[in-house]
């Protein structure tokens, strides 16, 4: 959410991530790290917090949670509910319209 205050989550939007379950299997993995993957912008060591997990997704690897799978799991939840960080007080903003949607890039 942008506001005069800055930018910050809007944990409404990341619910369903926040409360998401440890996956049980391949499919709910990559689910999660698909939902994930939208916000991955504003966390910070993306790629090495899901890297191990993203082993498990491996043809030749069985799908086997572990306590260290959900560390990685329990951080990057962690990390997504918090702000991003600071980015300056200037920012621009890019918008796009149609008659069915509004994009905006900042």
């Amino acid at each position: 959410m942008i506001s005069v205050e800055g930018i910050r989550v809007d944990l409404s939007k990341i619910s369903a991530i926040i409360d998401q379950k440890a996956p049980k299997d391949v499919i709910e993995l990559k689910s999660f790290l698909g939902l994930a993957g939208y916000y991955e912008q504003f966390v910070k060591g993306f790629s090495m917090i899901t890297f191990s997990t993203i082993r498990l997704l491996q043809r030749n690897v069985s799908f086997e949670w572990s306590e260290r799978f959900q560390q990685s799991f329990k951080k990057l939840k962690a990390m997504l509910s918090k702000s991003p960080p600071e980015l300056g007080k200037d920012f621009a903003m890019f918008s796009d319209e149609s008659l069915n949607s509004l994009r905006c890039v900042y």
